[in-house]
């Protein structure tokens, strides 16, 4: 979250760095939209998002939960992915 880009750009990296290749177009217009979807339920459920980011034994820096727990849910759809098994 912290790399200097636009959303698409980071969507990008992390798909890069995860399923070792450049997504699609249409791949990313997919998770473009997922994480626009996720932005704007977790702004309505920061309750929600709260739990999803405290879960696990390392700690977020992260002010904003509401937007870290969008793109872990976004990350975590990529890590879904047989791209992401299949170089593991």
């Amino acid at each position: 979250m912290s790399h200097k880009a636009d959303d698409t750009g980071k969507i990008q990296l992390a798909f890069l760095k995860l399923a070792g290749r450049e997504a699609s177009e249409k791949e990313l217009e997919i998770l473009t939209k997922l994480l626009a979807e996720q932005r704007i339920y977790f702004k309505g459920a920061p309750d929600v998002a709260n739990k999803l980011t405290t879960m696990g034994k390392v700690k977020s820096k992260q002010k904003d939960k509401q937007e870290l727990a969008a793109w872990t849910v976004m990350v975590n759809t990529i890590m879904n992915l047989d791209g992401f098994y299949m170089l593991r």
